[in-house]
């Protein structure tokens, strides 16, 4: 299974100019579990993580969804 979630945050804080802390810091998650996510360490995110990540990082929270086959 390949890391979906992390690369996903990675990717999209990569073109919003985010540094691991200024992410954490504008979202109110630690800095820990952002990073833990996008190295793949943290693979079941809460939905309320999702949603503020995606609120952060300006995306729809079905972006962090991979569908089998896709």
């Amino acid at each position: 299974m390949n890391n979906h979630i992390g690369d996903l945050i990675k990717s999209n804080r990569a073109k919003m100019g985010l540094s691991l802390s200024g992410l954490a810091k504008a979202s109110g998650l630690s800095k820990a579990q952002i990073w833990d996510l996008e190295r793949g360490k943290s693979r079941n995110p809460t939905i309320n993580t999702i949603k503020t990540l995606a609120k952060h990082l300006d995306i729809s929270v079905y972006c962090f969804i991979e569908i089998d086959g896709d």
